[in-house]
């Protein structure tokens, strides 16, 4: 049997079908601005780190966190719309609240500022696992396969950064808050 070219989704016409496309770019823009969000607050923690090693990882984690959103970008060239600049002015704002409410969580709980910007990236990388999940969702939904293919490289990638980040900051939220002890 012959691949499709195109899906096949019973009982949707045009219409439908283009509001479908406008709600996936509204949640694709969307998953750039979380995806955003996520790469600035990596990128701002990063040189707060007192460890070496805690530094190059989470530059790693960077890094992986740019190309993540380059991969946010083709979610919306696959389905012919046109992604956010790469200086998504959204994303940062985001990323500067995230800051500011780990400031204020941590300083209720009384630890350490690093550590607090640690579990905020902890926060910021579920969020990101969520809204590429939603969007692998959108692409099973819609019967397109490219968006398939791309969200679930893109989570198996989230989700290893994902645990690696949490170990690390549960790991080292006992430090910060019985020593007040800079990660």
């Amino acid at each position: 049997m012959a691949a499709l070219a195109h899906p096949v989704i019973i009982e949707i016409d045009k219409a439908n079908w283009k509001l479908s496309m406008d709600r996936a770019e509204r949640w694709f823009h969307f998953v750039q601005t979380v995806q955003t969000s996520f790469r600035k607050l990596a990128e701002d923690t990063q040189p707060k780190m007192h460890d070496s090693h805690l530094r190059g990882y989470l530059t790693e984690v960077a890094e992986r966190a740019r190309t993540h959103e380059s991969k946010a970008a083709e979610l919306l060239r696959l389905i012919g719309r046109e992604p956010k600049s790469p200086n998504n002015l959204t994303g940062t704002l985001f990323a500067k609240a995230r800051e500011l409410t780990a400031d204020l969580e941590g300083f209720a709980g009384g630890a350490a500022s690093g550590w607090r910007d640690l579990q905020q990236l902890v926060h910021a990388s579920l969020d990101g696992i969520v809204a590429f999940g939603v969007a692998n969702d959108i692409g099973l939904a819609l019967g397109l396969v490219e968006i398939t293919d791309l969200t679930l490289q893109v989570t198996s990638q989230k989700y290893v950064h994902h645990y690696l980040l949490q170990e690390i900051t549960l790991e080292l939220g006992c430090l910060s808050v019985l020593y007040r002890a800079e990660p």
